[in-house]
């Protein structure tokens, strides 16, 4: 999505024949929801060359909102269902929702995986939005069961002690329903820890959604001008879910790591995830609670951990980047015991990012996890990096370089002082369009990223979820895969609402 710009843009790359398929009935549900200007058609600024098919004049976000009391770059949900529905008219889903930018400028992405036996009806979807830069705090729900999902998380949100009601203002016509004086996060009175994911809340909202048969597909990240919006597609699969939410709390002293869940499921987390904390962060990592983070707010918290590179500061280092190998350690840990990681939220505002995860439990895990692999992109870095951690990391490296150097690109595989937390690096990798490009910096370029997803896709590993780590203006996409053998398809899809059209 490319709506920090003039003019608004939907660029769309994936298999020819697919996109081909794709782009008459888009281009109808998008004049219908974006207006009568919208064609689909290139310019000189994203060409045949750059994308599959681009769509001119599109208005998925509210905008810069300019001299309005609307909020900047809130999406537009009845708008970003419409265009997610025509795809998985075709048989694709939505399986992780990237977020690309930096310097407050966003680019929400979303990628797909096409079915290979698509079922004749595909599941009714559901959005949802968190609008806790604003008063009064709100949720947003889109999609044909909006007012029913809308009404459970009321409810369970209410059961939580919070007061909140079903009403939709003037602001919210792009919403079906919305639940209003909402609280999903500590808002922006909290010395520094602004808009951090109230665990109580969003449990809440998880499990009214499971309850009702719903299942999280992805999490997209909207946002731009140190605005953050969290959200939500569900898809609706009528089977048993249970659901965990677990926040890393990297821009704090102490890092945190915390935890929310079935209690016996968290119960059984702890040890194991603590021995691994230990060993990666060090010695000094505990498991428990403390005044700002108490047994009513979480199920478990683990202090003195270190996700990220931290601040960095008085460093050349980046501040937030990802540690690849600690992070695919915690979820290692997880998948042990037979949870998922379906989607990777991001909160926050302010130069300030809480990067989520959320998991699904399986009902019958089989007794090897599947092999796990991180890609974390490294654009705001001279030289640019594709970082990779894991146990396929080697060979995953040396794939996605062959294929970008396929795509005149010329990486080479090595690693500095710097890359110690990851097992191999791409270097001189040109992943977005860099620094250097009049307020569209770091729009992702989909020849990379193509060639990136190919890749994976060919050595047997599909995408689980797509975390975004950051803060202090920088932004770093980052993707989780699982290796399970098994024919792959893909399609990115990049909105681009900060520009004009």
């Amino acid at each position: 999505i490319k709506d920090q710009n003039v003019p608004g843009k939907l660029c769309v790359a994936g298999p020819p024949e697919d996109v081909g398929n794709l782009k008459e009935p888009l281009l109808a549900r998008l004049k219908q929801t974006c207006g009568a200007s919208v064609s689909c058609e290139f310019d000189s600024y994203d060409t045949a060359s750059d994308w599959d098919a681009v769509f001119l004049n599109t208005s998925l976000t509210s905008g810069a909102a300019a001299f309005s009391f609307a909020k900047p770059y809130f999406p537009r949900g009845k708008v970003v269902i419409g265009f997610i529905q025509e795809a998985y008219k075709l048989g694709w889903r939505l399986v992780a929702a990237p977020n690309f930018g930096g310097n407050e400028v966003d680019w929400p992405c979303f990628i797909f995986r096409k079915l290979a036996k698509p079922p004749s009806d595909p599941p009714e979807l559901v959005m949802g939005a968190v609008k806790d830069q604003n008063v009064p705090g709100k949720l947003c729900f889109a999609g044909a069961g909006a007012h029913e999902a809308a009404a459970a998380v009321q409810r369970a949100l209410n059961g939580k002690g919070q007061s909140t009601k079903l009403e939709k203002d003037s602001y919210d016509e792009d919403f079906d329903q919305v639940v209003r004086d909402t609280h999903m996060t500590t808002g922006t009175f909290t010395f520094g820890l602004q808009f951090f994911p109230k665990c109580g809340a969003m449990m809440a909202m998880l499990n009214a959604m499971n309850e009702l048969g719903y299942s999280l597909a992805a999490a997209p990240n909207f946002g731009g001008l140190d605005a953050t919006w969290p959200s939500f597609i569900w898809e609706k699969r009528n089977e048993p879910v249970k659901s965990a939410f677990v926040a890393i709390k990297d821009q704090n002293v102490p890092g945190k790591l915390c935890v929310a869940g079935p209690p016996e499921d968290v119960g059984n987390l702890k040890e194991p995830l603590l021995a691994r904390l230990k060993q990666t962060c060090g010695a000094s990592v505990s498991c428990e609670f403390d005044s700002y983070d108490t047994a009513s707010d979480w199920d478990a918290v683990f202090l003195n951990t270190s996700l990220t590179s931290g601040a960095a500061a008085f460093s050349f280092a980046k501040p937030y980047f990802p540690r690849g190998k600690v992070v695919i350690g915690f979820i290692q840990e997880a998948y042990k015991l037979g949870w998922r990681l379906v989607a990777a939220p991001n909160f926050g505002g302010n130069e300030v990012d809480w990067p989520c995860f959320i998991f699904r439990k399986l009902a019958k895990p089989p007794s090897d996890p599947p092999e796990l692999v991180m890609g974390a992109v490294k654009d705001q870095n001279v030289p640019g990096k594709l970082c990779f951690a894991g146990a396929g990391a080697h060979e995953a490296a040396a794939a996605v370089q062959r294929a970008l150097n396929g795509k005149g690109q010329s990486t080479k595989l090595e690693k500095d002082s710097y890359d110690e937390d990851f097992d191999q690096v791409v270097r001189d990798t040109h992943m977005t369009t860099g620094t250097f490009t009049f307020g569209l910096q770091f729009f992702p370029k989909c020849g990379a990223m193509m060639a990136m997803l190919n890749a994976m896709n060919e050595l047997g590993y599909s995408l689980a979820a797509a975390p975004n780590f950051g803060g202090l203006d920088a932004t770093w996409p980052s993707f989780i895969w699982e290796k399970r053998n098994e024919p792959v398809k893909s399609a990115f899809v990049a909105i681009k609402d900060q520009n004009v059209p």
